[in-house]
């Protein structure tokens, strides 16, 4: 998104704040749990990334939240997707 709209400093902030969180995370996590540490400050790092770049979607693309997060009408739109889907398959079955 950032790069079709020539806005790439936000790709640089983000990984930015992302070297930053891990430098702040990493060795205190790593030495009080070792490598659950490491792969909690990982998903710290990839957290602070995504909600930096998903705010700076938000306000720069004006993009709506929804875009990103799956809600009830998305999960109630794939279960009928998938009851459809059912039954034609139920409908093949009984022609064969």
């Amino acid at each position: 998104f950032f790069l079709a709209s020539n806005q790439l400093r936000h790709n640089l902030i983000s990984s930015a704040i992302g070297v930053l969180v891990t430098i702040a995370f990493a060795p205190v996590l790593i030495e009080k749990y070792q490598i659950m540490g490491a792969a909690f400050a990982q998903v710290l790092t990839y957290l602070s990334i995504f909600i930096y770049l998903l705010i700076a979607v938000r306000i720069k693309g004006n993009v709506d939240f929804n875009l990103f997060v799956i809600t009830r009408s998305d999960i109630r739109f794939i279960k009928k997707q998938l009851q459809i889907v059912k039954n034609k398959k139920q409908d093949c079955n009984l022609v064969d």
